[in-house]
Order: C-alpha cells, then structure tokens, then sequence
C-alpha cells in the first residue's frame, strides 16, 4: 500500500512539473503581468495617456524681431479737429523708428511722405501728390530706435484737387504715407490718422 501512495504521489508530482514546463513555454513574466512570449516588454516608462479635453495643440511661439528688420511708424497731425470753408489745415507728418537699430532714410524731396484725404464712404476727396510741387532737396534722418523726427509739413486749403471747396458739413480722415515708388511704404508697420470736422 505504500508503494501505492508513492508511485500516485510521483505520478502527480510529474504532472505538475509537465504543467509548469508547459506554462513556461507559453507566457513569460514580465512586471509583475503574465504576458504572451514573445510579446514586447512591458518594462519600459509608462505611455501618458491623453488628457480628456485637451486636444488643441501648444500655440507656436512667434518668432524673435529679425535683427536690423526697417519698421517705421508714420504719423499726421492738424493744428485743430476743426474747421470752416475757408480756413488752412497745417498738416504734420511725423516718422519713427520702431526697430532695433539706428536706421538713415534717404528722402528726395520734402514731398517723399504725403497725405490723402477720405471722405465717410471711404472716397478720395484729395491726394497731395497732385497739388504740391516739391524741389529736389535730398533730405538725410537719422533716427536712433524709438526717435521721432517731422518729415513733411503742408498748408491745406480744404479743396479738392480741382481747386473746387470739399463738401460741407463733413468729416474726413488725413492719412499719411510714403511716396516716390513705395519709398519705405512697405517697411510701415503702423499709421497714425487725424479726423476733421469741416463746416460750412
């Protein structure tokens, strides 16, 4: 009888040595997990998972002022906001340095910035280019970064450039800009308009 239980005892103990053998072969342990062999590792770092809701990508980040970059401000001034049929507007236009570097502007004559005039529906009612005559005069400014200096100065009579009066009561916008082929026009990054009020 006890030969018996021996030879059972065995018997079972082979079997659950065949069994890990067989188990063995088919799944590897791997962190703690039971895994198919051959499946990847899963030891690495683990992978974040998305945060729900925060799918909109980081904002790129604007790129740095390029070194040297020409960025002007022009603006224009009046001697007051309003004015009759009659009166002279003495117009000022002035232009500075928003870079980051000391900059010369070469300016051919004293009409190298001028100014138009728009009525509310956004109509030309004048354009200085075609009432001023301008003698050559090369004009040099040297502007350091964040320098103003006035550039054109003009005397406005409140017609069109018929000669005939502007419409009255109106109001108009004076916007200065760069003449002469776009000199400098395209380096403007902002302009300061004047609104006037003109009566009869």
């Amino acid at each position: 009888m006890p030969s018996s239980v021996e030879a059972t005892r065995k018997w079972v103990l082979a079997l659950l040595v065949a069994g890990c053998v067989l188990v063995a072969g088919l799944y590897a342990v791997g962190s703690g997990v039971l895994v198919p062999a051959g499946s990847p590792s899963t030891t690495g770092p683990p992978v974040a998972s998305p945060t729900p809701g925060n799918t909109t990508p980081p904002a790129p980040t604007p790129a740095p002022e390029k070194p040297g970059a020409l960025r002007l401000a022009l603006a224009l001034t009046t001697d007051r906001p309003t004015y009759k049929i009659g009166d002279t507007v003495h117009v000022t236009i002035t232009v500075t340095n928003l870079g980051n570097r000391t900059v010369t502007l070469g300016l051919p004559n004293p009409c190298s910035v001028v100014f138009l005039v728009f009525d509310t529906q956004g109509e030309i009612v004048f354009n200085s280019t075609a009432y001023f005559g301008c003698v050559e005069l090369w004009l040099d400014v040297t502007l350091a970064p964040g320098a103003s200096e006035v550039v054109s100065a003009y005397r406005w009579t409140l017609v069109r450039n018929n000669d005939t009066p502007v419409p009255a009561p109106a109001t108009f916008r004076l916007v200065p800009m760069f003449f002469w082929g776009k000199l400098y026009q395209d380096s403007v990054v902002r302009t300061e308009t004047a609104t006037i009020s003109v009566n009869a």
